[in-house]
């Protein structure tokens, strides 16, 4: 895995490039990287960008931005982890101590996706673009694996904290399926 440190401030073409080229896409997975580093893990690394069609998970917490108007265009945001690895995100951001990933840790989880989803869709909305945000929701179970799937690319950055990897991903224009 060829690891990659961040540093606030760097442009998002070199922070990361995802192959779909979309400066949205890539700019969501770039707030998501910064958000993520700053209020979680100041010394997170990540690899470069993988384009998968399809992504097994054993826990995944997901959201969904869609525009308002034309309801054409629509963003994915979710994060993806196996056994306690989602803890890396759930404690720092709540300020709590789980052991396991619990009711209140996958809240914790989808709160995070909330928030990053809402400076995502503020940004959108300074330049006019008008989105509407779901309600995040997570799946999965430990030791049971689940697939996600898209009719379109799904960019999945793998992220690592604390030698955790969590899996970042992101789609746009997509129908996604989500289930076993």
């Amino acid at each position: 895995m060829e690891l990659v440190g961040l540093s606030v401030g760097e442009n998002d073409r070199r922070i990361l490039a995802l192959p779909s080229h979309d400066v949205n896409l890539n700019r969501l997975a770039v707030l998501a990287l910064k958000y993520l580093q700053l209020y979680i893990a100041k010394d997170l690394t990540f690899s470069p960008p993988l384009e998968i069609e399809e992504y097994r998970y054993e826990y995944l917490g997901h959201i969904k931005m869609i525009e308002e108007n034309e309801g054409e265009q629509n963003f994915t945001l979710s994060l993806s982890g196996k056994g306690i690895s989602l803890l890396k995100l759930a404690n720092p951001f709540v300020r709590q101590a789980y052991t396991e990933v619990n009711k209140e840790a996958k809240s914790a989880v989808c709160e995070l996706l909330n928030c990053i989803a809402g400076l995502f869709v503020s940004e959108l909305s300074d330049k006019g673009i008008e989105f509407d945000v779901t309600v995040p929701s997570f799946f999965g179970e430990e030791n049971v694996k689940s697939e996600f799937k898209s009719n379109g690319a799904i960019y999945c950055v793998p992220i690592l904290i604390d030698e955790q990897r969590i899996d970042l991903l992101v789609t746009q224009n997509a129908n996604n399926e989500i289930g076993g």
